[in-house]
């Protein structure tokens, strides 16, 4: 939705777009799961590669392990006080 907006689309119809494109991707997922003898983890597996290499191409910038989203808060997890 960002590299939408970022390239000129309204916020709306973006979100109408990634919404679209995410709802059919799962439903992608879900027909191979369903209609095929596929294990669901290695489908969902090759579905995340999918996107992320997707994503790749659409922005040209690699999502890293150090990028904001992956990095766990401070104070998150067990034994935290």
């Amino acid at each position: 939705m960002g590299t939408l907006v970022a390239g000129g689309y309204p916020p709306p119809p973006a979100f109408c777009i990634g919404l679209a494109v995410s709802v059919s991707f799962g439903a992608m997922t879900g027909h191979l799961i369903r209609r095929s003898s596929l294990s669901p983890f290695l489908v969902t597996l090759a579905g995340m590669l999918f996107a992320r290499g997707a994503a790749f191409l659409v922005s040209m910038q690699p999502i890293g392990k150090d990028h904001m989203a992956i990095q766990p808060t401070p104070k998150s997890g067990l034994g935290s006080a």
